[in-house]
């Protein structure tokens, strides 16, 4: 019986640059929060930068729209690492992605009626 099928369609991701060396997915996740916005904390992944200076989250939703409504956002302040050369902050880029499967699922209908409705 299967319970629930994910299609990768159903998920989206950002990368969110740039963030203090010593953010956790708690503090991500309560960032996103503030934004109006969800999270679940094991939707986020944390990547320190080989410098150390600052880090990196991938966060990773099962909602579509997630990624969009994340850069529809007013633009929020951030930090820059001390003693970088950055002058400015790009905001017109984003980077979107999706991960790398784990499993690959086949969904069979009973006919292509069926499958083309939902």
């Amino acid at each position: 019986m299967v319970i629930k099928a994910s299609l990768r369609s159903n998920f989206s991701a950002v990368r969110i640059n740039m963030l203090p060396s010593d953010s956790d997915q708690a503090s991500i996740s309560k960032l996103i929060k503030t934004l109006k916005l969800d999270a679940a904390v094991e939707d986020i992944r944390v990547l320190p930068v080989s410098d150390g200076t600052h880090c990196v989250a991938d966060v990773r939703v099962e909602d579509p729209t997630f990624a969009k409504r994340l850069c529809e956002v007013d633009i929020v302040n951030a930090t820059v690492p001390m003693g970088s050369n950055y002058q400015r902050v790009e905001c017109k880029k984003v980077h979107c992605s999706r991960h790398r499967p784990l499993e690959t699922v086949w969904l069979n209908f009973r006919s292509k009626k069926k499958a083309a409705s939902g």
